[in-house]
């Protein structure tokens, strides 16, 4: 099976700098997302992923999706779409709308970035998508990435812990410090077991249908 297509660039904006990786990867080509080098700072990953979840719109999810969310998760990335964002590519053939079109981010990106979904071009089955990247003020509610414990290794957690703490020595020390110390080891043993990622919210059982169609009533009581 043939693997999947990106182009790896380095974007230098005043004093900062962006490394961005362009992917593609139809359904009959292999996601290959291990060789993706990824920075640890100011990365941002866009491109066509041909894969379903309930994170970017879709009823359903498909093993390419699962396979995009560890993916996520392993490399503690946030999802900058939307699930609620107007879909990016129509089938001629089908006549259906989908969103196989995803962008990937650091933290340090996410806060300053937004997504916006343009108008079809003539001849194109893709619609266009812009990603403009504000500057490096840090908004006052920035979204961090969150621990998911669905997928987190226990025994590697507990083995860690163990290991990590067993050494650590209370006597003839300052009691604060000590905390310091024990806080700061049972921390790395969560982040070498336990994913993290950042994907927005979803209600998969709302539909825009259902919004049109809610009325709210207030009855008041004397």
């Amino acid at each position: 099976m043939k693997e999947a297509e990106y182009l790896e660039i380095k974007v230098f904006m005043g004093q900062s700098s962006y490394y961005i990786v362009n992917f593609y990867c139809p359904n009959e080509k292999k996601l290959s997302l291990d060789t993706i080098q990824i920075s640890d700072s100011n990365f941002l990953m866009v491109g066509d992923f041909s894969s379903i979840s309930h994170s970017w719109g879709y009823s359903t999810i498909d093993k390419r999706g699962e396979t995009m969310e560890d993916w996520q998760d392993k490399h503690h990335l946030i999802l900058v779409n939307d699930p609620t964002d107007t879909p990016t590519f129509y089938s001629r053939r089908w006549h259906t709308i989908t969103t196989p079109d995803l962008a990937f981010c650091i933290d340090d990106i996410h806060q300053n970035i937004s997504r916006k979904v343009c108008d079809q071009l003539g001849g194109s089955d893709h619609r266009p998508v812009m990603l403009p990247i504000r500057g490096t003020k840090t908004p006052a509610h920035a979204q961090l990435p969150r621990w998911n414990y669905k997928k987190a290794n226990r025994g590697k957690f507990e083995t860690r812990a163990n290991e990590l703490t067993t050494d650590i020595v209370t006597e003839v020390k300052n009691i604060n410090n000590v905390v310091k110390i024990y806080n700061a080891s049972i921390a790395r043993a969560a982040k070498e077991s336990i994913p993290r990622g950042v994907r927005k919210d979803y209600n998969p059982y709302w539909s825009n249908k259902i919004s049109g169609n809610t009325r709210c009533t207030h009855k008041s009581k004397r």
